[in-house]
């Protein structure tokens, strides 16, 4: 799947088991994933969180269970993706730099989660959606 670069699976009851079994095989040219509404949990995230593809711009992750371990989680290996938009020096053939984040209604989040994304993204004027 080396050509894929757009999923969207919002509304698929994908769950912990469906998102562990999916990271596993993220396309390395995926520029957007949106699981939005998927009852996606802590498990889920975390394991979505360590293996994002380094093309990965957009992500969709609003509407499911994640709480703050998963929170922690995107906020540690989002990082290398965020702070690529960090000014020079950049590498003009690195590529695309995560620019959009929507992880909105996640009841399960608290403020120390949502603190985590909000100190990674704070470097860049990308699109962030928290709730």
């Amino acid at each position: 799947m080396p050509w894929v670069t757009v999923l969207q699976l919002q509304n698929n009851e994908i769950g912990d088991t469906g998102a562990i079994a999916m990271a596993a095989s993220l396309p390395p040219s995926l520029v957007e994933l949106d699981l939005g509404h998927n009852h996606i949990g802590d498990a889920g995230t975390q394991a979505l969180a360590a293996q994002f593809p380094a093309s990965l711009k957009t992500l969709v992750l609003a509407g499911n269970r994640l709480g703050d371990d998963g929170a922690f989680a995107i906020a540690g290996n989002i990082s290398m993706l965020v702070h690529r938009l960090v000014p020079p020096p950049l590498d003009p053939g690195m590529p695309p730099a995560l620019d959009k984040l929507d992880l909105r209604d996640n009841a399960a989040m608290t403020d120390a989660g949502r603190d985590a994304i909000r100190n990674v993204w704070s470097v860049r004027d990308g699109v962030l959606y928290l709730s």
